[in-house]
Protein backbone atom coordinates (compact mmCIF):
# COMPACT_ATOMS: atom_id res chain seq x y z
CA UNK A 1 0.00 0.00 0.00
CA UNK A 2 1.25 3.54 -0.61
CA UNK A 3 1.37 5.69 2.24
CA UNK A 4 -1.76 8.06 1.24
CA UNK A 5 -3.24 4.98 1.35
CA UNK A 6 -3.07 4.00 4.68
CA UNK A 7 -4.30 7.66 5.70
CA UNK A 8 -7.67 5.87 4.98
CA UNK A 9 -7.16 2.06 6.35
CA UNK A 10 -5.62 3.33 9.77
CA UNK A 11 -8.51 5.69 9.80
CA UNK A 12 -10.85 2.40 9.48
CA UNK A 13 -8.73 1.06 12.02
CA UNK A 14 -9.45 3.41 14.31
CA UNK A 15 -13.05 3.31 13.98
CA UNK A 16 -12.87 -0.99 14.90
CA UNK A 17 -10.35 -0.49 17.63
CA UNK A 18 -13.03 0.92 19.27
CA UNK A 19 -15.31 -2.58 19.43
CA UNK A 20 -11.73 -4.06 20.59
CA UNK A 21 -12.54 -6.25 24.28
CA UNK A 22 -11.13 -3.97 27.12
CA UNK A 23 -9.35 -5.44 30.48
CA UNK A 24 -12.93 -4.31 32.44
CA UNK A 25 -15.12 -6.13 29.43
CA UNK A 26 -12.65 -9.50 30.13
CA UNK A 27 -13.00 -9.35 34.01
CA UNK A 28 -16.46 -9.17 33.68
CA UNK A 29 -16.41 -12.31 31.53
CA UNK A 30 -14.36 -14.34 34.41
CA UNK A 31 -17.04 -12.83 36.73
CA UNK A 32 -19.94 -14.69 34.76
CA UNK A 33 -20.94 -17.56 36.16
CA UNK A 34 -21.05 -20.38 32.81
CA UNK A 35 -20.27 -20.91 29.05
CA UNK A 36 -23.82 -19.81 28.35
CA UNK A 37 -23.57 -16.78 30.18
CA UNK A 38 -20.15 -15.82 28.30
CA UNK A 39 -21.67 -16.75 24.77
CA UNK A 40 -24.02 -14.18 25.30
CA UNK A 41 -22.12 -11.42 26.72
CA UNK A 42 -19.76 -12.06 23.74
CA UNK A 43 -22.90 -12.62 21.01
CA UNK A 44 -24.10 -9.10 22.32
CA UNK A 45 -20.68 -7.67 21.51
CA UNK A 46 -21.01 -9.45 17.81
CA UNK A 47 -19.22 -11.94 18.49
CA UNK A 48 -19.82 -15.67 16.73
CA UNK A 49 -19.76 -18.87 19.00
CA UNK A 50 -17.22 -20.42 16.93
CA UNK A 51 -14.30 -18.52 17.62
CA UNK A 52 -12.54 -19.39 14.67
CA UNK A 53 -15.03 -17.62 12.67
CA UNK A 54 -13.46 -14.76 14.36
CA UNK A 55 -9.82 -15.56 13.09
CA UNK A 56 -11.83 -15.58 9.60
CA UNK A 57 -13.56 -11.88 10.30
CA UNK A 58 -9.67 -10.50 10.77
CA UNK A 59 -8.53 -11.92 7.84
CA UNK A 60 -11.68 -10.30 5.82
CA UNK A 61 -10.85 -7.20 8.01
CA UNK A 62 -7.46 -6.85 6.13
CA UNK A 63 -8.63 -7.59 2.58
CA UNK A 64 -11.22 -5.22 2.81
CA UNK A 65 -8.85 -2.76 3.75
CA UNK A 66 -6.78 -3.70 0.45
CA UNK A 67 -4.01 -4.67 2.86
CA UNK A 68 -1.10 -6.85 1.26
CA UNK A 69 -1.68 -10.18 2.43
CA UNK A 70 2.18 -11.06 2.77
CA UNK A 71 2.93 -8.08 4.74
CA UNK A 72 0.68 -9.97 7.83
CA UNK A 73 2.35 -13.81 6.55
CA UNK A 74 4.67 -13.33 9.79
CA UNK A 75 1.83 -13.77 11.63
CA UNK A 76 0.70 -17.14 10.34
CA UNK A 77 4.27 -18.96 10.28
CA UNK A 78 3.27 -20.57 13.86
CA UNK A 79 0.22 -21.97 12.43
CA UNK A 80 1.71 -23.29 9.33
CA UNK A 81 5.05 -24.85 11.00
CA UNK A 82 2.28 -26.28 13.19
CA UNK A 83 0.68 -28.06 10.25
CA UNK A 84 3.88 -29.46 8.73
CA UNK A 85 4.73 -31.05 12.69
CA UNK A 86 1.47 -32.37 12.99
CA UNK A 87 1.96 -33.99 9.03
CA UNK A 88 5.56 -35.20 9.72
CA UNK A 89 3.67 -37.19 12.75
CA UNK A 90 0.60 -38.24 11.11
CA UNK A 91 3.00 -39.36 8.14
CA UNK A 92 4.49 -42.12 10.73
CA UNK A 93 1.12 -42.57 12.38
CA UNK A 94 -1.74 -45.34 11.24
CA UNK A 95 -4.56 -42.31 12.18
CA UNK A 96 -4.39 -39.19 10.69
CA UNK A 97 -4.83 -36.71 14.05
CA UNK A 98 -7.76 -34.53 11.33
CA UNK A 99 -8.46 -31.81 14.34
CA UNK A 100 -4.72 -31.29 15.06
CA UNK A 101 -4.35 -28.89 12.60
CA UNK A 102 -4.73 -25.15 11.91
CA UNK A 103 -7.37 -24.30 9.12
CA UNK A 104 -7.42 -21.28 6.33
CA UNK A 105 -3.35 -21.43 6.71
CA UNK A 106 -0.52 -22.53 4.19
CA UNK A 107 0.39 -25.30 4.02
CA UNK A 108 -3.20 -26.75 4.56
CA UNK A 109 -3.32 -30.97 6.15
CA UNK A 110 -4.04 -31.75 2.50
CA UNK A 111 -1.19 -29.65 1.20
CA UNK A 112 1.02 -31.19 3.54
CA UNK A 113 0.17 -34.64 3.47
CA UNK A 114 0.47 -34.27 -0.34
CA UNK A 115 3.97 -33.10 -0.17
CA UNK A 116 5.10 -35.78 2.21
CA UNK A 117 3.73 -38.34 0.76
CA UNK A 118 5.60 -37.80 -2.62
CA UNK A 119 8.63 -35.90 -1.41
CA UNK A 120 8.07 -32.70 -3.09
CA UNK A 121 9.79 -30.68 -1.09
CA UNK A 122 9.93 -27.94 -3.62
CA UNK A 123 5.96 -26.91 -2.68
CA UNK A 124 6.66 -25.80 0.37
CA UNK A 125 7.18 -21.78 1.36
CA UNK A 126 11.22 -21.35 0.43
CA UNK A 127 11.91 -20.75 4.49
CA UNK A 128 10.20 -24.08 5.07
CA UNK A 129 11.74 -26.63 2.65
CA UNK A 130 15.30 -27.24 3.99
CA UNK A 131 13.88 -27.45 7.54
CA UNK A 132 10.54 -29.81 6.76
CA UNK A 133 12.97 -32.78 4.78
CA UNK A 134 15.06 -32.82 7.76
CA UNK A 135 12.89 -32.47 10.50
CA UNK A 136 10.68 -35.72 8.56
CA UNK A 137 14.06 -37.59 7.84
CA UNK A 138 14.73 -37.39 11.86
CA UNK A 139 11.37 -38.40 12.60
CA UNK A 140 10.74 -41.09 10.00
CA UNK A 141 13.85 -42.61 11.52
CA UNK A 142 13.64 -42.06 15.41
CA UNK A 143 10.09 -41.52 15.94
CA UNK A 144 11.27 -39.32 18.67
CA UNK A 145 8.03 -36.47 19.27
CA UNK A 146 10.05 -34.57 21.43
CA UNK A 147 12.86 -33.54 18.68
CA UNK A 148 10.39 -33.42 16.21
CA UNK A 149 9.00 -30.74 18.22
CA UNK A 150 12.10 -28.89 19.16
CA UNK A 151 13.47 -29.13 15.13
CA UNK A 152 10.09 -27.62 13.85
CA UNK A 153 9.82 -24.96 16.74
CA UNK A 154 13.37 -23.56 16.36
CA UNK A 155 12.81 -23.47 12.54
CA UNK A 156 9.64 -21.68 12.70
CA UNK A 157 11.62 -19.05 15.11
CA UNK A 158 14.12 -19.08 12.72
CA UNK A 159 11.62 -17.89 9.71
CA UNK A 160 10.33 -15.64 11.80
CA UNK A 161 13.77 -13.61 12.85
CA UNK A 162 14.72 -13.94 8.48
CA UNK A 163 11.43 -12.25 7.66
CA UNK A 164 11.39 -9.57 10.01
CA UNK A 165 14.90 -8.73 9.54
CA UNK A 166 14.05 -8.56 5.87
CA UNK A 167 11.01 -6.40 6.54
CA UNK A 168 10.87 -2.92 5.33
CA UNK A 169 8.27 -1.77 8.23
CA UNK A 170 9.85 -1.23 11.68
CA UNK A 171 6.44 -2.80 13.44
CA UNK A 172 7.28 -6.32 11.53
CA UNK A 173 11.03 -5.89 12.56
CA UNK A 174 9.94 -5.11 16.38
CA UNK A 175 7.20 -8.27 16.11
CA UNK A 176 9.85 -10.35 15.06
CA UNK A 177 12.39 -9.75 17.34
CA UNK A 178 9.79 -9.61 20.48
CA UNK A 179 8.42 -12.79 19.44
CA UNK A 180 11.47 -14.83 19.21
CA UNK A 181 12.84 -13.53 22.52
CA UNK A 182 9.75 -14.37 24.61
CA UNK A 183 9.71 -17.82 23.10
CA UNK A 184 13.14 -18.71 23.97
CA UNK A 185 13.02 -17.19 27.17
CA UNK A 186 9.75 -19.83 27.72
CA UNK A 187 11.59 -22.29 25.81
CA UNK A 188 14.41 -21.87 28.31
CA UNK A 189 12.27 -21.85 31.40
CA UNK A 190 10.90 -24.81 30.30
CA UNK A 191 13.70 -26.49 30.13
CA UNK A 192 15.32 -25.89 33.53
CA UNK A 193 12.30 -27.01 34.74
CA UNK A 194 12.42 -30.43 33.78
CA UNK A 195 16.37 -30.38 34.09
CA UNK A 196 17.38 -30.78 30.11
CA UNK A 197 20.90 -30.20 29.82
CA UNK A 198 22.79 -27.11 28.02
CA UNK A 199 23.23 -28.91 25.06
CA UNK A 200 19.56 -29.44 24.63
CA UNK A 201 18.49 -26.31 25.22
CA UNK A 202 20.81 -24.80 22.62
CA UNK A 203 19.23 -26.68 20.24
CA UNK A 204 15.94 -25.81 21.12
CA UNK A 205 16.90 -22.13 20.92
CA UNK A 206 16.67 -19.37 18.01
CA UNK A 207 19.59 -16.99 17.75
CA UNK A 208 18.11 -13.42 17.98
CA UNK A 209 19.84 -9.47 18.95
CA UNK A 210 18.42 -9.00 22.31
CA UNK A 211 19.62 -12.00 24.36
CA UNK A 212 22.73 -14.21 24.01
CA UNK A 213 21.13 -17.25 24.10
CA UNK A 214 24.25 -19.06 24.70
CA UNK A 215 24.36 -17.59 28.06
CA UNK A 216 20.85 -17.81 28.13
CA UNK A 217 20.78 -21.85 27.74
CA UNK A 218 23.88 -22.09 30.59
CA UNK A 219 21.77 -20.23 33.04
CA UNK A 220 18.92 -22.25 32.51
CA UNK A 221 21.28 -25.07 32.62
CA UNK A 222 22.05 -24.46 35.68
CA UNK A 223 18.79 -23.74 37.34
CA UNK A 224 16.34 -21.29 37.96
CA UNK A 225 17.85 -18.59 40.13
CA UNK A 226 20.72 -18.67 37.62
CA UNK A 227 17.83 -18.21 35.05
CA UNK A 228 16.52 -15.20 36.76
CA UNK A 229 19.79 -13.60 36.91
CA UNK A 230 20.37 -13.81 33.57
CA UNK A 231 17.32 -12.36 32.30
CA UNK A 232 17.37 -9.69 35.16
CA UNK A 233 20.27 -8.50 32.98
CA UNK A 234 18.33 -8.21 29.88
CA UNK A 235 15.57 -6.11 27.90
CA UNK A 236 13.50 -8.85 30.10
CA UNK A 237 14.24 -8.22 33.69
CA UNK A 238 10.36 -8.33 33.91
CA UNK A 239 10.65 -12.07 33.16
CA UNK A 240 12.65 -12.85 35.95
CA UNK A 241 9.86 -10.85 38.20
CA UNK A 242 7.27 -13.54 36.88
CA UNK A 243 9.14 -16.23 36.80
CA UNK A 244 9.53 -15.75 40.82
CA UNK A 245 5.98 -15.45 41.18
CA UNK A 246 4.82 -18.28 39.09
CA UNK A 247 5.11 -19.59 36.05
CA UNK A 248 1.97 -19.24 34.89
CA UNK A 249 2.03 -15.44 35.68
CA UNK A 250 5.30 -15.89 33.61
CA UNK A 251 3.45 -17.60 30.49
CA UNK A 252 0.91 -14.45 30.65
CA UNK A 253 4.23 -11.89 30.52
CA UNK A 254 5.32 -13.36 27.13
CA UNK A 255 2.05 -13.01 25.56
CA UNK A 256 1.81 -9.33 27.13
CA UNK A 257 4.97 -8.00 26.14
CA UNK A 258 3.85 -8.24 22.75
CA UNK A 259 0.77 -5.95 23.55
CA UNK A 260 3.27 -3.73 25.36
CA UNK A 261 5.46 -3.47 21.69
CA UNK A 262 2.66 -2.98 19.61
CA UNK A 263 0.86 -0.58 21.55
CA UNK A 264 2.84 2.60 20.07
CA UNK A 265 1.50 2.15 16.74
CA UNK A 266 -1.73 3.19 17.62
CA UNK A 267 0.12 7.13 16.90
CA UNK A 268 1.47 6.04 13.25
CA UNK A 269 -0.98 7.03 11.01
CA UNK A 270 0.83 6.60 7.70
CA UNK A 271 2.29 2.63 7.82
CA UNK A 272 1.36 -0.87 8.13
CA UNK A 273 1.70 -0.23 11.76
CA UNK A 274 -1.57 0.76 13.39
CA UNK A 275 -3.04 -2.51 10.95
CA UNK A 276 -0.87 -5.34 11.89
CA UNK A 277 -1.14 -3.95 15.69
CA UNK A 278 -4.41 -4.15 15.61
CA UNK A 279 -4.41 -7.67 13.87
CA UNK A 280 -2.14 -9.02 16.97
CA UNK A 281 -4.58 -7.46 19.28
CA UNK A 282 -7.85 -9.52 17.64
CA UNK A 283 -5.47 -12.62 17.73
CA UNK A 284 -4.90 -11.48 21.52
CA UNK A 285 -8.26 -11.50 22.49
CA UNK A 286 -9.89 -14.58 20.73
CA UNK A 287 -6.77 -16.53 22.77
CA UNK A 288 -7.91 -15.01 26.13
CA UNK A 289 -11.83 -15.87 25.23
CA UNK A 290 -10.46 -19.33 24.65
CA UNK A 291 -9.09 -19.68 28.10
CA UNK A 292 -11.89 -17.98 29.62
CA UNK A 293 -14.30 -20.54 28.46
CA UNK A 294 -12.16 -23.50 28.70
CA UNK A 295 -12.03 -22.21 31.83
CA UNK A 296 -15.47 -21.95 32.57
CA UNK A 297 -16.06 -25.62 30.91
CA UNK A 298 -13.57 -27.08 33.02
CA UNK A 299 -14.98 -25.75 36.62
CA UNK A 300 -12.03 -23.33 37.71
CA UNK A 301 -12.61 -20.81 39.77
CA UNK A 302 -12.79 -16.98 38.76
CA UNK A 303 -9.38 -16.59 40.35
CA UNK A 304 -8.02 -19.43 38.22
CA UNK A 305 -9.13 -17.91 35.30
CA UNK A 306 -7.67 -14.31 36.27
CA UNK A 307 -4.66 -15.53 37.01
CA UNK A 308 -4.38 -16.72 33.18
CA UNK A 309 -5.58 -14.26 31.34
CA UNK A 310 -4.07 -11.65 28.87
CA UNK A 311 -3.50 -7.75 28.56
CA UNK A 312 -6.10 -6.48 26.16
CA UNK A 313 -5.13 -3.98 23.22
CA UNK A 314 -8.14 -2.19 23.36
Amino acid sequence: MARNDYVYAVARIRVLEKGLLTDSFIEQLVNTPDVAGVQRLLSERGWEENLSLEEEKIRKTMSDLGADPEAFEILSLPDSYHNLKAGIKDAAASVVHHDAYYESVSPSKEEIKKILDDKTWERLPSHMQQAAQEIYEVFIHTLDGQMCDIMTDKACMDAIIKMGEASKEEVIRDYAESSVASSDIKIAARCCLTGKSVDFIKKALASCKTLDVNRLAGAAAEGMESLMTYLSLTPYKEAAEALKNSFSEFEIWCDDVMVDTLKPQKTNPFSIGPLFAYMIGRKNEIKTVRIILTGKENGLSNEAIRERVRQMYG
